[in-house]
């Protein structure tokens, strides 16, 4: 609905618009990590959206993994060297990552597990200045499973009220 919404604005507006992804904006915050940078965000269904990251000399974040949904036991065969990980709850995710992955993982302080609005806004005002502007038309979010929205068995498609005389 935001994306929708954002859409909606820049075309009544005739303003450009810029999508920037949440685990790219997660991964930035972390500056210049000699190891690769994996963010994590939790989907709520037991996976986990992640995707891999690499500062390049004077070229920012490098991706080196695309957007994928992963289970905690993926990832072993997912990141099979030191990664640096963040995320977006630190209570919940660090023990797994860490019981998972041991030596291989890497945890970023705590403090820096939420996505801040300033990581994302940065990497907007970057390409804003780029010109590097996203086709209102063709901006999609990204959905990495199908929609969990299925119909409530137990509930009856008509519903009938009563009449009031």
């Amino acid at each position: 609905m935001g994306l929708s919404t954002a859409i909606g604005f820049c075309h009544a507006l005739e303003v450009p618009i810029i999508g920037i992804s949440s685990l790219k904006a997660l991964a930035s915050q972390i500056p210049h990590s000699p190891p690769p940078i994996t963010p994590i965000i939790d989907s709520r269904k037991g996976e986990f959206f992640t995707a891999q990251f690499v500062w390049n000399n004077g070229h920012g974040l490098i991706r080196n993994m695309k957007d994928t949904c992963l289970k905690f036991g993926d990832f072993p065969s997912a990141f099979k060297e030191k990664t640096l990980f963040i995320g977006n709850n630190f209570v919940r995710q660090a023990p797994l990552i860490e019981e998972t992955l041991g030596h291989r993982a890497l945890l970023a302080p705590a403090h820096f597990w939420i996505l801040r609005a300033s990581a994302v806004g940065y990497l907007g005002l970057k390409r804003f200045h780029a010109r590097d502007f996203d086709d209102a038309q063709g901006l999609n979010p990204l959905y990495l499973r199908p929609p969990d929205i299925r119909p409530d068995p137990n509930r009856s498609r008509v519903q009938s009220f009563p009449l009031i005389e």
